[in-house]
């Protein structure tokens, strides 16, 4: 099926490639290796893997996190090489992105087989039975002999969006040949990418010393290396090396890490296939969120099933982890181990959470009156840019949870007071009294937030029949005093705003803070302190 891998540039009968070229590397000049690797077998379960409508498992757990890691570290697009592209599911959703792909796989048949499905798949599909073959651990007959129909999705509707099928030309570009012969400098691929995406790869060479110093050298200045998959060293390979050494390697040739995590993927088979003991993170949070929905209390129990969560919990996504730990706070259960280790998992993985899921983190942590300084000031420092996304409630609950765990951050503090007064007005009455008082506690004073301070109180004065009649006036003119401390005046000193006149001091006229508390003193009334505001 691949001629022009067999005869070269004149090869007859070359089919079109609307999808996938594949790019010759000259005249009688290949790196393919004489026996490759790869079966019938183990083509089947890639078709099931890449190209069926039972991949999806595949697409959320590896591919999916591959690509969103790219996009974050290289969002300007760019040119990106993926060494080791099997049927090229992985380098045509990288190319529906916006980037620029060069696929390389140095197996025949899985390039024949790619160049099929990629190409001039029929439009009905082709009917497959991917693990007809596997006679272990199978439930029954309807597992053994699944049924699927390949390609799903179409390869042509992926490459719809990827830069060269607008020009009119395929979406990838498809280059065989060995690795390391092709791409070493002085071969026949050498050139400069902008990234290399890596996926179950790594461990595949014999040698993994040599893998690194081609992949190295195939990166321009500032570019990126991506990585998934596990450390499932070869028998043969000369280094069986820990994840750590591979870090000290590459920070040695002048790499930085910017993020490292673990996650629970999926290779081949969706779960549920198979005859698999363990317990998926996705029903472990949803366990976890159901806890919170029913008000369940079992110590003995929660105790044990919360700590085989914290062993898993690199393996829970961003909504996972966010429903766990707030259904945590509504039962009001504090577990060390699980928060912590939770706490350590979300600090390099924030630009994944919503902001929903970030204000309802914050505020069971605040409930539940844990501190993790490490998170917690990880995630002030991120969340000041997508203030904006936050609505008002996400803001309150932001702001209170962390004055209850009495965590002050001078630049989300500086953040919010500059922020929060242009949405004043989507505060409902119980938001404001929330935000007055966590403002104040946190140490935003009209000596140091005057604006915010201006602000706030001048919006209150307009709010003081609604707060009077939800009772919340005392909790507000409370917090306004807070709010209106003056930094400590020193002996002969002036208050700002004070002059000296014919021996006397002038004060200056009241502040909007004063007068709004000046105000809400005449709304007391029988208004009833909150639980929360005693002191």
């Amino acid at each position: 099926d691949l001629p022009d891998l067999c005869a070269g540039p004149d090869a007859v009968l070359v089919p079109e490639r609307p999808v996938a070229e594949v790019r010759s590397l000259g005249a009688g000049v290949t790196t393919l290796p004489s026996s490759s690797y790869g079966s019938l077998a183990s083509v089947c379960l890639h078709c099931l893997r890449d190209w069926s409508t039972n991949c999806e498992h595949v697409s959320r757990t590896t591919y999916g996190p591959a690509v969103a890691e790219l996009k974050a570290l290289l969002p300007e697009g760019g040119e990106v090489l993926v060494p080791g592209a099997g049927l090229g599911r992985l380098a045509l959703d990288l190319a529906a992105e916006g980037y620029r792909v060069e696929a390389n796989d140095a197996s025949r048949i899985f390039l024949t087989v790619a160049d099929f499905l990629l190409n001039r798949a029929p439009a009905a599909g082709l009917q497959l039975f991917p693990l007809a073959h596997v006679f272990s651990e199978n439930w029954g007959h309807a597992q053994q002999y699944l049924e699927i129909s390949v390609p799903g999705p179409r390869p042509e509707a992926l490459a719809a969006a990827s830069l060269g099928a607008k020009a009119g030309g395929p979406a990838i570009t498809l280059v065989p040949g060995d690795f390391v012969k092709t791409y070493e400098v002085g071969g026949p691929g050498h050139r400069k990418f902008n990234a290399i995406v890596t996926c179950f790869f790594m461990d595949t060479p014999a040698d993994v010393e040599e893998l690194f110093r081609v992949l190295d050298n195939l990166l321009e200045v500032g570019g990126v290396w991506v990585n998934i998959g596990p450390l499932n060293w070869r028998k043969e390979a000369r280094l069986k090396l820990c994840w750590e050494e591979v870090v000290a390697i590459w920070e040695r040739k002048g790499y930085e890490f910017t993020c490292q995590k673990r996650a629970d993927c999926d290779y081949h088979l969706p779960r549920g296939e198979k005859m698999y003991t363990d317990f998926p993170a996705r029903e472990l949070a949803n366990m976890l969120y159901a806890w919170g929905i029913s008000k369940f209390q079992n110590p003995k129990m929660m105790n044990q099933f919360l700590d085989n969560a914290a062993r898993r919990a690199f393996a829970f996504d961003a909504q996972g982890m966010a429903n766990a730990v707030y259904s945590l706070g509504v039962i009001g259960f504090k577990h060390e181990n699980f928060l912590n280790a939770v706490s350590e998992e979300m600090q390099g993985r924030l630009r994944e959470f919503k902001t929903q899921e970030l204000a309802n983190t914050v505020y069971a942590l605040g409930k539940l009156k844990f501190r993790s300084d490490d998170l917690l000031g990880a995630i002030c420092d991120y969340v000041p840019d997508r203030l904006p996304e936050f609505n008002a409630q996400e803001l309150s609950n932001t702001v209170l949870a962390l004055s209850q765990v009495g965590f002050k951050h001078d630049g989300f503090l500086t953040a919010a007071a500059e922020h929060i007064p242009r949405r004043l007005k989507e505060f409902n009455t119980q938001n404001i009294a929330n935000t007055i008082y966590a403002m104040g506690a946190l140490g935003v004073t009209d000596a140091t937030h005057a604006p915010f301070v201006v602000a706030v109180s001048g919006y209150v004065a307009t709010r003081l029949p609604e707060l009077h009649k939800e009772k919340l006036v005392n909790n507000v003119l409370d917090s306004l005093k807070v709010l209106q401390r003056r930094m400590a005046r020193k002996p002969g000193s002036l208050q700002p705003g004070e002059e000296e006149k014919e021996g006397r001091t002038r004060r200056p006229p009241p502040t909007s803070s004063q007068h709004a508390a000046r105000l809400l003193s005449r709304h007391r009334g029988d208004a009833k302190r909150a639980p929360w505001m005693s002191k």
